[in-house]
């Protein structure tokens, strides 16, 4: 197959991107969302095939709709797990902090290949801006906060 080509004349990175894997639109049942244990073994077989070529595959998947094991599951056959928090929709709810950003960026997990540990961050957290072209990931710089204590008058001393 052409992912797994020997031929060393070209050396082309495959980059597959797969949407929404779980979704309903993924199943041909009735059922409102596929199992998770078959999108485990969907996940299985597609991460043996990408340690064996020269590809990687970027998925998004629709954790709110599936339970807490299915997500343990899909983020343990992952090699790297972000998750996107919009801010858009949540209205007076955002804090003034984050007026000028999209939403929040997390790293949940990050690879650990061939290695006993995972390579440290600084930060998990950062924040992200959505241009027309552009999608900037930035880190998550909180100003300072004020502290209550100092406008308050010390009644204390009397």
């Amino acid at each position: 197959s052409y992912l797994n080509s020997r031929d060393n004349s070209t050396k082309t990175i495959t980059r597959i991107g797969i949407q929404s894997l779980g979704s309903p639109l993924w199943t041909d049942s009735d059922d409102e969302v596929a199992d998770g244990k078959a999108i485990a073994h969907f996940m299985h077989a597609l991460r043996g095939l990408l340690r064996s070529s020269l590809a990687v595959c970027a998925i998004t998947f629709p954790a709110h709709l599936h339970s807490k094991s299915t997500r343990n599951r899909v983020h343990h056959m992952a090699d790297s797990v972000f998750s996107l928090h919009s801010f858009r929709g949540s209205g007076s709810m955002t804090s003034e902090v984050f007026r000028d950003y999209s939403g929040l960026f997390n790293i949940v997990k990050l690879p650990r290949i061939n290695t006993m540990t995972t390579h440290g961050v600084d930060t998990l957290a950062y924040v992200f801006t959505v241009g027309r072209r552009r999608f900037a990931i930035e880190t998550l710089n909180l100003p300072p906060e004020i502290s209550r204590s100092s406008s308050t008058p010390d009644t204390s001393s009397t």
